[in-house]
């Protein structure tokens, strides 16, 4: 008794193929220069991460202070109480991101025509 036949191999040999291009399609690829995105209420800014730079957000209780550095991202300082997102740290890698909900400013790092890593954490 023969386990496979011809057309099972052809099978198989297709859907090994259609794994692998959509492994390439999914994870594969240049994925572009990272950018720090910044949305509060008064708008939406870009800046790129190879640039030192001090960067002050207006938001709903004052501003929002921002380090770059070192192609990484850091919340100095903020209005709001508790500084959530001054104890985040460094933001370093696309898909990291922090927020001041109450001053309503929110930091990511993206990338250009790239899928975003999933984090292991959950809260």
């Amino acid at each position: 008794m023969k386990i496979f036949r011809p057309g099972d191999w052809v099978a198989l040999a297709a859907a090994l193929l259609v794994v692998a291009l959509t492994a390439v399609a999914a994870y594969g690829g240049a994925s572009g220069e990272a950018v720090l995105l910044i949305e509060s209420d008064q708008g939406r800014w870009l800046y790129p991460l190879d640039v030192d730079r001090e960067i002050f957000i207006p938001g709903l209780l004052g501003d929002t202070v921002i380090h770059i550095h070192d192609h990484g991202v850091d919340v100095h300082d903020s209005p709001c109480r508790d500084k959530i997102c001054v104890n985040a740290g460094t933001l370093e890698h696309p898909g990291d991101w922090t927020a001041c909900l109450p001053n309503r400013v929110f930091i990511q790092i993206t990338g250009s025509g790239e899928e975003e890593a999933l984090d292991d954490q959950s809260f």
